[in-house]
């Protein structure tokens, strides 16, 4: 989908996505979107602001709303400002950034909870979340109704090969022949290094790319990691900004007397070493402390080494010495890396001696598991330390460090893909970041010819083979698009029509009929247990903008059925839903296990006369200890309708005969009293026809009473029924 859709499909978002993968660049797009739109108009809309997910750590909302826009426009808001609505009833759109970047958990899992209290509420805030791939339990948190899940997805075989092309047009704008045989040599190095699962990712392919423009006789290094290496070589390496700062501080170093003088041999002596070890110093502080400030990092590791200090201009020539090394920007005022990753990769260098536990600890949680990647990089060995994870049941954290680069022997290569696919056609909880991985390894032929044994594999489950096939699709189109409408073939209904969403997606042919519009109780064809996969297609399905109204409430019913009733109590509790259609979904929850919801219907609150017994009978279908009493008061609620007298009998049916005998009694519509007279006389009170006498009838109804009496037995009403004009006691004879 377009990445505009998901500021409007739903009132909030989360965005996840690898390191590198666009997630900040995409918000910094939507505040200039929103900051354009609010120049061009004079009415008020939504305004934007980003917000460091660390700012949330011990602060409330506003307050770190009001400390960001101060920060980065130095604007003074008092945090009441950002506790209303905007003047026209527009929104804050608050655009939290990073919140993987919350290293500490205890923190993470305090912020997680405040956003999703703030989901829930119907406040002045409408939210977008970016983050790198959480915990399941984590990103449970995040998910609910008026919440739209995305994933940013890292480029597929056309996509790199048109970021390339691109590139190197720009390169060459006046030589076309030239920038296509660049791209076409640069996309062949990326095939050469088996680089292609790290270069999916837009950052590491722009990184790429600047390595191959620099040494384009070198083969590209096939690990994320060095990568790296050879891209902070190239900006410290004889870089110009790093010449420039020499030029602009050497003089004025050397204007300060014997000291300075000192500095500058020493400094100007091995720029690139010094300027390494200032950089490695910077990230083990980002490491302990992720808000530190790098300049006072430097100011403190300058003091320690340089002959002497660089005087009372040192913040300031720091900063400019930290910008120039191209990892380091300033933002907020403060100089950081440029990207998270850059500091991962100078603390991994910084870090002290090997603590496997430690690494083990990180590499094992999704947040920490990039840092990791770059630390055992470093090791001699990295293939011990990436088996030793399988020895202890973590295909999923060895498999995302393969798909990193991290070189192993071959045989570890084969048992983390032979792992990873047997989540898959186990169908364990981890086989959705198994299939995530798969994908990214899917540049591999071998593994690419793997996944497509699976989906064709038919002992798995329909979602399981299209997800797989859809995975396939993103390397190989064709092929994926023909597995996918294999799958199609004998899917249910939901399946299908998310299959027939995703192949127009992917500009496919699409078969018409997997269109067709889902029966309300659409059921799965398949009798089988929802596996990890099909709950999680089912939960995106829920969010999908594609999707109807009915395909969602489908998959609702699929998930509740599954043991999973969050979805679909949701969608029943929602305040605008049909009252009919709100008692079809509770009634689905009770079959689900929670009957709450259709009780409380059947108690009183089901808005409609026709929701209040499709409540009751809902309940009493399902031998509900409430339903005598749900049906009951529909008698007494609708006394002239029919539905009062079906609600009546079946409380009959409870062995309750006492909303019986007050229908028959009550004055109200005759032929309702009639109906249940003669279900009492039927169970032997004939008394009851004689209460419908008590009081005057037409003619026809008094005639058919009468009769139902003689029928009875009652030989006595016989004159009174014969006195009534021939057509009349024809009527009630027949009736």
């Amino acid at each position: 989908m377009e990445a505009a859709r998901v500021l409007t499909e739903h009132r909030h978002a989360v965005l996840l996505g690898d390191a590198g993968a666009g997630k900040s660049t995409f918000l910094a797009t939507v505040a200039a979107e929103f900051a354009g739109r609010a120049r061009g108009r004079r009415k008020s809309g939504d305004i934007a602001v980003i917000l460091p997910a660390a700012d949330l750590v011990g602060r409330r909302l506003p307050e770190a709303l009001a400390s960001a826009v101060h920060r980065d426009f130095a604007i003074n808001l008092p945090a009441e400002v950002f506790e209303r609505c905007l003047v026209g009833g527009g929104a804050w759109r608050v655009l939290v950034d990073g919140l993987d970047e919350i290293m500490a958990t205890q923190h993470r899992s305090e912020v997680l909870w405040r956003i999703k209290a703030m989901f829930v509420d119907p406040g002045p805030y409408r939210f977008v979340v970016t983050c790198r791939p959480l915990t399941a339990p984590e990103l449970a948190e995040l998910r609910g109704p008026s919440v739209g899940v995305y994933d940013l997805r890292p480029f597929d075989r056309r996509e790199l090969d048109e970021f390339a092309h691109r590139w190197f047009t720009a390169r060459f704008p006046d030589d076309r022949r030239q920038a296509d045989r660049s791209a076409v040599r640069f996309l062949a190095r990326i095939a050469g290094a088996r680089l292609g699962p790290v270069a999916r990712v837009p950052l590491l392919a722009t990184i790429a790319a600047l390595v191959y423009e620099s040494e384009n006789d070198r083969a590209l290094p096939s690990s994320r990691a060095a990568l790296y290496d050879r891209f902070v070589d190239h900006l410290l390496d004889g870089a110009r900004p790093l010449n420039r700062f020499r030029e602009a501080v050497e003089p004025d170093l050397l204007s300060r007397g014997t000291e300075g003088a000192a500095v500058a041999a020493w400094l100007f002596s091995d720029i690139r070493r010094h300027v390494g070890d200032l950089l490695r110093a910077c990230g083990a502080a980002w490491l302990t402390d992720p808000d530190a400030s790098l300049t006072a990092v430097a100011s403190t590791w300058i003091k320690v080494h340089a002959p002497h200090d660089l005087g009372p201009d040192r913040d300031r020539l720091l900063r400019e010495l930290l910008r120039a090394t191209g990892v380091c920007t300033v933002r907020r005022e403060q100089v950081v890396f440029a990207h998270q990753s850059f500091a991962e990769y100078f603390a991994a260098a910084a870090d002290g001696a090997f603590d496997k536990a430690a690494w083990i600890a990180r590499a094992t949680d999704p947040t920490t598991r990039s840092l990791a990647a770059f630390a055992v990089a470093r090791q001699a060995d990295p293939d011990t330390f990436v088996a030793d994870l399988l020895s202890q049941n973590e295909p999923i954290t060895a498999g995302d460090l393969l798909a990193d680069g991290i070189p192993v022997r071959p045989e570890t290569r084969d048992r983390i893909t032979d792992l990873l696919l047997q989540q898959i056609s186990d169908e364990t909880e981890q086989a959705p970041d198994a299939l995530r991985i798969l994908g990214e390894l899917s540049i591999d032929a071998a593994v690419l010819s793997q996944m497509a044994e699976l989906a064709t594999a038919p002992n798995l489950s329909s979602w399981t083979r299209a997800l797989v096939a859809d995975r396939i699709a993103d390397v190989d189109p064709s092929k994926g698009h023909d597995l996918l409408r294999e799958v199609a073939e004998h899917a249910d209904e939901v399946v299908r029509a998310w299959i027939a969403d995703t192949l127009d997606d992917r500009g496919g042919e699409v078969d018409p009929d997997l269109w067709l519009p889902l029966a309300a109780d659409a059921q799965p064809v398949e009798k089988r247990a929802l596996g990890a996969l099909a709950r999680h297609a089912l939960t995106q399905r829920l969010a999908d903008v594609r999707a109807t109204d009915s395909e969602r409430v489908a998959a609702a019913r699929q998930l509740a059925r599954g043991g999973d009733v969050i979805a679909l109590r949701s969608m029943a509790e929602a305040a605008d839903i049909d009252p009919y259609h709100r008692v079809q979904l509770a009634a689905v929850l009770a079959d689900a296990g929670d009957p709450n919801l259709l009780r409380t219907l059947g108690a009183g609150s089901a808005g409609t006369r026709l929701a209040a017994y499709a409540a009751a009978l809902a309940l009493f279908e399902r031998r509900d200890p409430w339903a005598a009493e749900a049906l009951s008061a529909v008698v007494d609620a609708y006394p002239d309708r029919p539905m009062a007298f079906a609600a009546a009998a079946r409380c009959v049916d409870l062995g309750n005969t006492e909303p019986l005998i007050r229908l028959a009694r009550a004055p109200g519509e005759v032929h309702v009293r009639l109906a249940a007279a003669r279900r009492l006389a039927a169970l032997g009170n004939l008394a009851a026809l004689g209460w419908l006498l008590d009081s005057p009838q037409i003619p026809t109804l008094e005639a058919a009473t009468l009769a139902g009496l003689l029928r009875a037995g009652q030989a006595e009403v016989a004159p009174r029924l014969v006195r009534q004009p021939p057509f009349v006691i024809m009527v009630g004879l027949r009736g």
